[in-house]
């Protein structure tokens, strides 16, 4: 059985197997009435280049890819769309070796849980086809709600109906660690999570 646990802090540098984030859609800014467009200028182009709404997890993933997750999310189209999703490797430049970034739409104060639910499910189901043995999903909000939604999210992506599967189509790895990082790591949290 698959073990859930909660850790505060930073997920960036975790060792694991595949590191799922979440991107929100950047909100388009509202064009000034009565004037006439300006000439885009590095600012603007700069601003339109970053496919989805900046985020620090994601955005420190990209400076130690080398810029390769945004020039990806660009080629792919990427932008936070609700259930879009993003895979790119680590490289060897960070301690992940899959990185799975899931488009969670436009972003709402608190993010619904059928939202946070198939984020955690997205990040098991790539986990699975990657036979990783370890994941680390960063909570886009650290409220019990939202942690215990996201642990459900990673238990029904993770199950597998393998009763009849023999010899070679017996899955070849199996996810025995979820690490959910959030901002704040809590008893509330990790009753949360242990409900989940």
């Amino acid at each position: 059985a698959m073990k859930i646990e909660l850790k505060g802090g930073s997920a960036t540098q975790s060792t694991t197997d595949v590191l799922v984030v979440g991107a929100y859609t950047s909100k388009p800014r509202p064009e000034p009435k009565g004037k006439k467009k300006a000439a885009p200028g590095k600012a603007a182009e700069a601003e339109s280049a970053h496919p989805f709404a900046h985020d620090a997890t994601l955005e420190a993933i990209d400076a130690a890819l080398g810029g390769a997750l945004v020039a990806q999310a660009r080629r792919e189209e990427f932008s936070g769309k609700a259930n879009s999703t993003l895979v790119i490797a680590g490289q060897g430049r960070i301690a992940a070796r899959t990185v799975l970034v899931v488009g969670l739409g436009e972003h709402k104060k608190h993010a619904a849980a059928p939202v946070l639910r198939t984020f955690g499910a997205r990040g098991t189901r790539l986990a699975n086809a990657e036979r990783a043995t370890s994941i680390t999903v960063v909570a886009p909000e650290s409220s019990p709600a939202a942690l215990r939604a996201i642990a459900e999210g990673l238990v029904l992506g993770a199950w597998r109906f393998t009763k009849y599967l023999t010899g070679d189509r017996q899955p070849k790895a199996e996810i025995a660690t979820a690490t959910i990082h959030a901002e704040s790591a809590n008893a509330e949290g990790k009753k949360a999570v242990e409900l989940g």
